[in-house]
């Protein structure tokens, strides 16, 4: 099948928005996260691992984007109540060592995958090093995998559209806080800012490609 962003002449990137054990693994599912618990129920790993699996196969650019701020929370702005919970158990000396949230072990990276950190902000392409990335790979199309369908997606998928990116989201390999979130998400916003598809369908719009 053909996806919009798969045609002739189009290049496709896989960026995993926060696929990290923090938000998305078993421990964090375990302490009360919604987020995690979502994730894990409708295998959202699992799915995204197959895309992963195969844009390396097909060697296509796969780039993680994590947060990950200082212990301390040094040049993080608690400019959101998200952040409060994390700056309460900050490290209270100065401490440059940065949070141990790595990324699930079942998606990488790999040596040839793209790692992109940052210490604040909610998307991944505020402040960071993601589009000077992806145009220097002469990408024209972002599969966009990850959490959360409630803030994190939508703000990179609005990122990566005001940059002239087609967006596309296999709704299987993104999470909410919330089931009920997730999809009023999927169905009332997202829609607007790309495509909304599943994995296998990408899956079949790479092989046509």
């Amino acid at each position: 099948m053909t996806l919009r962003g798969f045609g002739a002449g189009e290049r496709v990137a896989l960026v995993l928005m926060e696929c990290q054990l923090g938000m998305i693994g078993e421990e964090a599912a375990a302490a009360g996260s919604g987020l995690a618990k979502h994730a894990i129920e409708r295998r959202m790993v699992d799915n995204a691992a197959g895309l992963v699996h195969r844009f390396r196969q097909l060697r296509l650019p796969v780039v993680h984007c994590t947060f990950n701020p200082r212990r301390d929370m040094a040049g993080t702005s608690i400019n959101t109540p998200l952040f409060v919970r994390r700056f309460k158990a900050r490290s209270l000396e100065p401490d440059g060592t940065l949070d141990d949230n790595p990324i699930h072990p079942a998606l990488g990276p790999e040596p040839g995958d793209f790692v992109i950190s940052r210490l604040h902000g909610l998307e991944a392409f505020h402040d960071t090093e993601l589009d000077a990335i992806l145009r220097t790979l002469r990408t024209t199309t972002m599969v966009l995998c990850g959490v959360s369908t409630n803030i994190g997606i939508p703000g990179t998928a609005l990122g990566g559209l005001n940059r002239g990116y087609n967006v596309v989201m296999p709704e299987d390999c993104i999470a909410g806080a919330w089931p009920e979130a997730h999809q009023f998400m999927v169905e009332h916003t997202l829609n607007l800012l790309g495509t909304v598809t599943t994995s296998d369908d990408v899956l079949d719009a790479l092989a046509d490609h």
